[in-house]
């Protein structure tokens, strides 16, 4: 049985990012990490392979300069981290990514960058929509799970408007930039959740 090993870490080695969290309960394996934020795409000092056996596959990150990476990251709804690939354990033994494996590594990038573009796609189409449903904002994470867990970017934090203080209102924040505020963060909190309903599918 094929088994998804996310380590909890985050490596950058021949151009590919590995993103991963802690294992989850189907594996115990004795794997050294450095600890990071799951799916940020920053770096890591390394991650020891050597438990990590026949079976196993890595999901990881490599980078993306595509226009649909850019649009889904100018929509600032959570924190975009790079585009996700899931190869072989084995693929990861020669202190990076073996030479034998670029070609799939290369099928994989193309495949998921088409899904990004779809992804991308239906984000801006909710992000125009003059209205949306209602949504109960305490959702919001549930729905950031779901577009996790479609496995084509990292998503990482959801992104809040905060007011700023203003020397106009006793160097707090202006009741109406309060306002603005909390109206955007509702806003995208029914773009998340739209988008995350049209999107089960991908």
């Amino acid at each position: 049985m094929k088994k998804r090993i996310l380590i909890g870490c985050v490596l950058a080695l021949s151009g590919l990012v590995v993103a991963c969290t802690n294992p989850g309960p189907e594996s115990s394996l004795p794997i050294g990490t450095v600890s990071a934020a799951a799916g940020s795409p920053s770096l890591g000092e390394g991650i020891d392979r050597t438990g990590l056996g026949e079976g196993h596959t890595v999901m990881s990150g490599v980078p993306s300069e595509s226009e649909h990476m850019k649009t889904l990251q100018e929509l600032r709804l959570f924190e975009v981290g790079a585009l996700l690939v899931e190869l072989p354990a084995e693929a990861y033994q020669c202190y990076g990514l073996c030479p034998e494996w670029e070609d799939e590594l290369e099928a994989q990038r193309a495949e998921q960058e088409a899904r990004l573009a779809d992804l991308a796609a239906v984000a801006r189409s909710v992000h125009e929509s003059e209205t949306l449903p209602e949504v109960d904002a305490s959702t919001t994470g549930e729905h950031l799970e779901a577009l996790s867990a479609l496995t084509i970017v990292a998503v990482g934090e959801l992104i809040v408007d905060e007011a700023a203080s203003s020397p106009y209102c006793y160097n707090l924040p202006c009741p109406g930039d309060i306002a603005a505020a909390d109206a955007s963060n509702a806003r995208r909190a029914k773009e998340i959740a739209e988008l995350a309903r049209l999107t089960e599918e991908l």
